[in-house]
């Protein structure tokens, strides 16, 4: 059991973990310890994404203001390119 003192509050950052299924994912407990260990205000969340619903997480989240970034994990490895967008100059 991992017990945490990190306090999740509307200043923190998220990074989403997204597949299907997540009950095998390990990055958050992996990276939320990290995170916290070295007093990161950003935690790991799985989020179980069916393929039909891909499309309006990736838009929801990156209206987010507190959305830091994304894991992107089996099955949508190659269909998430189509989402990446060139950063401006």
């Amino acid at each position: 059991m991992i017990i945490s003192n990190h306090l999740i509050t509307g200043k923190t950052k998220f990074i989403a973990h997204i597949g299907f299924p997540t009950k095998s994912f390990t990055a958050p407990k992996i990276l939320n310890p990290y995170f916290n260990s070295i007093n990161k205000d950003l935690v790991v969340i799985p989020m179980a994404c069916k393929k039909r619903d891909l499309k309006p997480l990736i838009n929801g989240l990156t209206n987010l203001e507190n959305f830091y970034g994304a894991l992107i994990t089996m099955p949508y490895k190659e269909e998430i390119v189509a989402f990446l967008k060139k950063k401006k100059n």
